[in-house]
């Protein structure tokens, strides 16, 4: 569940570094000399592409790796016997909420969240152990 959880903060610093990068790329002045263009900078405007292109790799893999995590937390969430433990589990691992706003959103005190998300987390250990025997 918790690789879920880095998957997806992998894949946001991806996104966002590719769209601060592209947002510079695309903002930077380019001067012509001699009918060949360059940057103000002094960067080729080639090389900021193919790192551009680079980085947008990086957020695909990031983003296909977090997929495939919420794939995973979904069929764990499944096994779940009772309601309100699948609902603290995707509260927390495929909304990323904090325990806070879990205990907010679904009425009960912070204590109660806490030990129903340790109590969920018991029963998939002790069921995929048992599904390995």
């Amino acid at each position: 569940l918790l690789q879920a959880a880095i998957a997806y903060k992998r894949y946001s610093t991806a996104r966002d570094k590719a769209d601060t990068y592209r947002m510079q790329l695309t903002g930077r002045a380019v001067r012509m000399d001699n009918d060949a263009p360059h940057t103000s900078s002094g960067n080729s405007t080639e090389a900021g592409y193919i790192r551009l292109a680079e980085l947008e790799e990086e957020e695909a893999a990031a983003k296909q790796q977090w997929l495939d995590g919420i794939s995973a937390v979904e069929h764990l969430i499944g096994l779940l016997p009772v309601e309100i433990w699948a609902q603290v589990l995707t509260y927390r691992y495929l909304n990323n909420s904090r325990f806070e706003d879990i205990s907010a959103a679904l009425g009960y005190s912070d204590p109660s969240i806490y030990r129903i998300h340790k109590k969920s987390l018991r029963f998939l250990a002790e069921k995929l152990q048992d599904d390995s025997e």
